[in-house]
């Protein structure tokens, strides 16, 4: 199994600035379309009181209503990114891993080969993922949460996400669970 850490964690500035450019351009994706349905009444209107427009002015709208379409096509390819930003691993500050698998579940697109996962995990999982190699690759849940001083609410949650990943296997053993990495088992 190896690991290498990606991007920086976002924070608390970070994460502020990526909301206000989310929230910005929601305003202004807003503003666009209330200008392009504006526009569109107002010709509407003017076209019912006064009939035929002129070529100027027909122009004059065709324009406005073109500029306020465009501005809302970069809000929402923007959004999109921000979005995507605010929400993707490497922007989290996650550790990723390759682990060996021997399911049916591998990623053959990498460079890491057939027969590997790639996972991205937070903090807490690494020190959980270091932990069992220090102890030859399985240790005791009640001893994790003795190891690395979190409660057992903390274990179980991180545990859970790591068995949905497919990186530990949990396997009952008395009052407690053995933690295996599936890579071993």
């Amino acid at each position: 199994m190896s690991k290498e850490k990606t991007g920086n964690s976002l924070g608390n500035k970070s994460s502020r600035d990526a909301i206000r450019s989310v929230l910005f351009l929601l305003v202004t994706l807003t503003l666009s379309i209330i200008l392009i349905i504006l526009s569109t009444d107002l010709f509407i209107i003017l076209h019912v009181l006064v009939g035929p427009l002129s070529t100027e002015a027909v122009t004059i709208f065709i324009f406005m209503i073109s500029v306020n379409v465009a501005i809302a096509a970069f809000s929402i390819r923007a959004l999109f990114t921000a979005i995507e930003k605010i929400f993707s691993a490497e922007g989290q500050g996650m550790t990723r891993y390759i682990v060996e698998t021997t399911t049916n579940e591998t990623n053959t697109s990498g460079p890491e080969g057939a027969g590997n996962k790639e996972l991205f995990i937070s903090s807490l999982e690494v020190e959980v993922m270091e932990a069992l190699r220090r102890n030859g690759n399985h240790i005791l849940q009640n001893r994790l949460t003795l190891d690395l001083g979190i409660s057992k609410a903390t274990v179980s949650r991180v545990l859970s996400s790591l068995e949905r990943k497919g990186a530990v296997i949990r396997v009952r053993k008395g009052v407690t669970n053995d933690v295996i990495l599936s890579s071993t088992r």
